[in-house]
């Protein structure tokens, strides 16, 4: 695909390559067997050199990554959001409204899925994976909170989708109804996932869908109006049942319930900041490698903490990423950080400029803010848990990275193309 790419496209996924690689770099770099003598003056090894010598076994040449088996499956899992980063580069403005439809479908089918593991018992075969958070609207995933992001990415998806629909008046009409009826499902849909993070993640992607919309413009003004009042009668019966339905099954605790009934400081994701600050202080400035958090977490794990449950991850990707990247995976976010707050703001500025001139904003500069929203909801989740772990989520924010890039770059060639006074009418 690289090979394939032309230099237009490539310009366009440029930087978020080369972070990739970067990244790859890394991790390479983490399963490079080490002379012991360098490996064992590494920060935080002490007790595995302890080990060694305490076996009487010969010390070998050792990786930087305390967990070389999961420093591949890092290495690799990069494959999926580099792969989507090529794929949604090559498709042009008019089918990145198509791939926003796309987006659109699978939030809903999300949001039948949620319904349906509501309607079944905790252990339906309505919930796709054995390990998962059963009793709860998950949907498409495992995890409710990858549900509630999912669900709150869906408000900027759905204005960038409204703003630009196009066609007689009474279809735009019918559209718009369709966009508030799905926008308002999200709302108890997120509530009924459990999760305390998508009300803030939710609101997040309100405030973004606020100043993504603008009015959608009816191309003319037809005669009839087709099957418009039936449609919209259907519509609203579905997104009463759909309410009614869910309702139904707010005896189910909900987010708001988690909210009420249960104190931040008592979680265990809160309780354990200290030991990851310990465990990021230990090993810093190399980190302890690609993958290595659960392997070095079951030495640090205090007895207070023991239970059947166990930890996968330390469902705050910050922490995680500077217990195995040490220095260089800081230096990572915060890139990714300042290249988002960079890109956002030109976007912005763009948008503003249009409505001066009281035009409507350009699909790739709605469609660029609808990149920047996901980004950010996929962020702020990273503060308590991993949603760009997830292939899905990962896959998701790569085409919103794009989004955000192509915006610029279709200013950019529409500012360099020469004007023509003539006007056809």
């Amino acid at each position: 695909m690289l090979l394939l790419m032309t230099s237009e496209y490539r310009d366009t996924v440029r930087w978020p390559l080369i972070g990739l690689a970067a990244i790859a770099l890394t991790i390479l770099l983490h399963l490079l067997p080490l002379p012991y003598a360098l490996w064992s003056s590494l920060p935080g090894r002490e007790l595995i050199v302890e080990s060694f010598s305490q076996v009487g076994m010969e010390t070998p040449a050792m990786p930087l990554t305390m967990s070389p088996f999961a420093a591949w499956n890092s290495l690799f899992s990069l494959l999926v959001p580099a792969v989507t980063l090529l794929l949604a580069a090559l498709v042009s403005t008019h089918n990145s409204k198509r791939l926003l439809l796309v987006l659109l479908i699978i939030l809903g089918v999300n949001g039948l899925l949620a319904m349906l593991q509501l309607l079944g018992q905790d252990h339906s075969s309505f919930y796709l994976y054995r390990i998962t958070n059963n009793g709860d609207a998950v949907g498409l995933f495992a995890n409710r909170n990858h549900s509630a992001l999912f669900f709150a990415c869906g408000f900027p998806l759905i204005a960038a989708w409204i703003t630009h629909v196009r066609g007689p008046d009474h279809h735009v009409r019918a559209m718009k109804w369709l966009a508030a009826i799905a926008a308002g499902l999200l709302v108890p849909l997120i509530l009924v996932t459990g999760s305390r993070a998508g009300l803030l993640l939710g609101f997040v992607g309100m405030l973004y869908a606020y100043a993504i919309y603008q009015e959608p413009i009816p191309s003319f003004r037809a005669r009839k109006a087709g099957m418009s009042p039936k449609l919209l009668k259907g519509l609203g019966a579905l997104a009463i049942l759909a309410i009614v339905t869910l309702s139904a099954f707010s005896v189910r605790e909900t987010a708001l319930d988690r909210v009420s009934s249960t104190s931040f400081s008592e979680e265990d994701r809160i309780k354990l900041i200290p030991t990851f600050v310990e465990m990021a202080r230990d090993t810093f400035p190399v980190g302890a490698g690609a993958g290595a958090f659960v392997p070095l977490y079951k030495v640090y794990e205090g007895d207070a903490f023991l239970s059947p449950r166990y930890f996968n991850h330390a469902h705050n990707d910050i922490f995680e990423t500077l217990i195995e990247y040490g220095l260089p995976g800081l230096i990572f976010m915060l890139l990714a950080v300042v290249a988002w707050g960079v890109v956002t703001v030109r976007l912005v500025k763009q948008m503003l400029a249009a409505r001066s001139k009281a035009q409507p904003a350009s699909v790739s500069v709605s469609l660029g803010l609808a990149g920047s929203a996901i980004a950010l909801i996929a962020m702020l989740g990273s503060i308590g848990d991993y949603p760009l772990r997830v292939p899905s989520v990962a896959a998701l924010t790569a085409i919103a990275i794009v989004w955000m890039l192509s915006a610029k770059n279709v200013s950019a060639a529409n500012a360099n193309k020469p004007h023509n006074s003539t006007t056809i009418k």
